[in-house]
């Protein structure tokens, strides 16, 4: 999970006014819970995309993300914020 806070943070920072740090936490958060519930319920609930992997938007933001069945495991590959080129 570490992994993902810090990649979201970063794309956080990239989107977010700088002087709105607890803004960008809160947000960081709230993104790690609703993708932490949604992808715990419902694995492969995003868009089959290239390879196996999956896509899932939350917030406007883009979450690339592989499932894998047998091993009961949803790794987050990438997060795009709002506006970035995710395809």
């Amino acid at each position: 999970m570490r992994d993902f806070t810090h990649r979201c943070a970063k794309v956080v920072r990239a989107s977010t006014h700088p002087t709105r740090s607890g803004a960008a936490l809160g947000l960081i958060d709230d993104l790690r819970r609703r993708i932490v519930e949604t992808l715990g319920r419902f694995p492969e609930s995003g868009t089959n995309w290239h390879g196996g992997r999956r896509l899932l938007t939350i917030r406007r933001y883009a979450f690339i993300y592989r499932h894998n069945a047998a091993k009961g495991e949803v790794v987050v590959l990438d997060v795009f914020g709002p506006g970035m080129d995710w395809r």
